[in-house]
């Protein structure tokens, strides 16, 4: 989607709007550079790919951070802090 698409809230509604099917394993959506990372199960690439060419910018689902973000987040920061010292 590219740097801007989305902010970070509609990113949890993004995640959250796929987590919803039970195809969808994990989805992580970054604000920060537009991407959407999703594993899912074998043989359902197509109905995902579906869902994310539905996704209309103008109308993209918002939500607040639920504790699962946090904690990724804050995993993220910590091993950013930690290759640092690499």
């Amino acid at each position: 989607m590219g740097q801007g698409a989305f902010s970070a809230q509609q990113g949890y509604g993004i995640e959250s709007l796929l987590m919803s099917g039970s195809e969808v394993l994990s989805a992580e959506a970054s604000h920060v550079n537009g991407g959407i990372l999703i594993c899912y199960e074998p043989g359902c690439r197509d109905s995902v790919l579906a869902v994310i060419d539905g996704l209309n910018k103008r109308c993209l689902p918002v939500l607040q951070k639920q504790d699962i973000n946090q904690v990724r987040e804050l995993d993220d920061a910590f091993l950013r802090s930690m290759a640092a010292f690499y």
